[in-house]
């Protein structure tokens, strides 16, 4: 390393800082000289990446240094491990009631609710997040009273609402916010101080929103990705299934 005349600095824990292991792979200087190292961090406020060398040794050095395949590579691996990142890009899904009405006759009533989840992802990164796409599952139960030769049984079935979304692009040190598609659960009420069915009377039956499954993937030019799943609440991930 002492051929490109570059002085290792000592390490300063500065924010923001990302590290992260990589594959190891050559890095080739502008005069042709080229070594295998492996990218495993980087420091936005020094401008800065750090490479572990094959004997260990661990070097900081500006990436302006490295021919611009290989600058290339470096600004795919800080977009993407910045993405991954929960510190420097992070995710809120709330769950929000959007909407109540309500159908009733002499027998029974019908209470309906319509949610929405509202998504807030901030980007703290010193880098855009770029060709993000967001996919979701919403999921929720739904109680309903079924005939039988014995009057109703009460059947509960689980519901799963999938949508999609290209959000492109999220600029450094800001934030894009979207809401999902809605879903409706229900809740039925039979009047039993007033009527009775032969066979017994339907059942309360109760609908419910249980979570939310948000994907959300980046993809660089170069064909690299990076994923992550987010749970709200975080049950959901042992509860459910993302469809393959």
């Amino acid at each position: 390393m002492r051929r490109s005349g570059i002085m290792v600095a000592v390490l300063l824990f500065l924010l923001p800082i990302l590290r992260s292991a990589a594959e190891m792979r050559p890095f080739s200087l502008h005069d042709g000289w080229s070594f295998e190292a492996e990218l495993v961090g980087f420091n936005a406020r020094l401008g800065q990446v750090e490479l572990k060398r094959m004997d260990g040794r661990r070097v900081k050095v500006k990436p302006e240094i490295f021919i611009q395949k290989d600058q290339d590579y470096i600004r795919e691996w800080v977009m993407l491990e910045g993405f991954r990142n929960t510190g420097f890009f992070k995710v809120s899904c709330r769950k929000k009631l959007v909407e109540k009405w309500k159908k009733e006759n002499a027998l029974s009533s019908t209470q309906y609710s319509k949610y929405v989840y509202h998504v807030v992802l901030k980007n703290n990164n010193e880098c855009a997040i770029e060709n993000l796409k967001a996919e979701y599952r919403i999921f929720f139960e739904q109680q309903e009273n079924r005939r039988s030769k014995d009057g109703f049984d009460r059947i509960e079935t689980s519901h799963a609402h999938s949508g999609s979304l290209k959000l492109n692009r999220v600029l450094p040190k800001d934030k894009k916010e979207f809401t999902t598609e809605a879903v409706v659960v229900s809740s039925f009420d039979f009047n039993s101080t007033d009527y009775y069915m032969e066979n017994g009377n339907p059942q309360t039956a109760k609908g419910e929103v249980k979570g939310i499954w948000l994907r959300l993937t980046v993809a660089t030019k170069s064909g690299r990705k990076a994923v992550r799943d987010i749970c709200e609440p975080s049950i959901v991930k042992d509860r459910y299934e993302w469809p393959h």
